[in-house]
């Protein structure tokens, strides 16, 4: 936490938390473990506090400059962006009832700023990962932050990607840590992990193809969890256990 936040309620957005020798130690055993550091952050001095030290990517980043982008740009760190809760949830912030007065406002402020942020991250080309930032009876609606991102990007394959190939390069990172060493993710390829959605409609063209009464077909580590597919010979239901291929194997 490299900063305050909207929904604690007391941590005030505007605070800039940790110093900089406090944030370099925990990317350095972060380093040592050979992955990285995410910090939460929402402007500039909290924001380029935690680049200066080496952290690799920020969480929300709504009320930064279009130079901290560019900075971000620069030196390859990525940006997880919550399309939902900034730009559909705090777009009407008396309406979240169990907000006070003060989180109110400062759900106010990050839906003024998300829009013209994530314009400048596209702009700038950094490496956009999707980011939930949902709980609740939301929990569920994880596809219509990829939905809210393209309503700012308008570019259905760039939207897909924060939540796919982008998503599997940043966890990647985590080198040592990464319990995916064995295979790709992000990618339909032999060798890969085999987690797959099926969807009834063409995401390039129609990208509500992806919400959830739209996918048809759900396998993870190559186990299917869902099915809905009329081909009798379409793989069925498996449940969990210690015995599995995860892999494709040859396609």
């Amino acid at each position: 936490m490299a900063g305050g936040g909207v929904a604690s309620q007391f941590d005030p957005i505007h605070a800039t938390q940790m110093s900089v020798e406090e944030l370099e130690a925990i990317v350095e055993v972060a380093k040592d473990y050979g992955s990285y550091v995410l910090v939460h952050a929402y402007h500039d001095r909290s924001v380029n506090r935690a680049i200066d030290a080496g952290v690799r990517v920020i969480d929300h980043n709504f009320l930064v400059s279009e130079e901290t982008i560019i900075r971000m740009k620069e030196e390859g760190v990525a940006l997880s962006a919550q399309a939902v809760m900034s730009l559909e949830a705090f777009a009407d912030p008396e309406g979240i009832t169990f907000f006070s007065a003060d989180q109110k406002a400062k759900a106010k402020s990050v839906n003024a700023g998300a829009q013209q942020m994530f314009e400048w991250a596209i702009k700038h080309d950094v490496l956009i990962v999707t980011g939930g930032d949902m709980f609740g009876p939301d929990v569920v609606r994880q596809a219509e932050n990829v939905l809210w991102f393209n309503k700012v990007a308008n570019n259905n394959l760039l939207s897909l990607k924060t939540a796919t190939s982008n998503a599997a390069e940043v966890l990647s990172w985590s080198g040592g840590m990464n319990p995916y060493k064995d295979g790709t993710l992000g990618t339909i390829a032999e060798g890969g992990y085999a987690d797959i959605i099926l969807v009834d409609g063409n995401p390039l063209e129609d990208l509500d193809a992806i919400l959830r009464q739209n996918v048809d077909f759900v396998m993870k580590d190559g186990l299917v969890y869902k099915n809905w597919l009329p081909d009798e010979n379409a793989p069925a239901f498996q449940p969990a256990g210690p015995q599995r291929d995860a892999y494709f194997g040859n396609l």
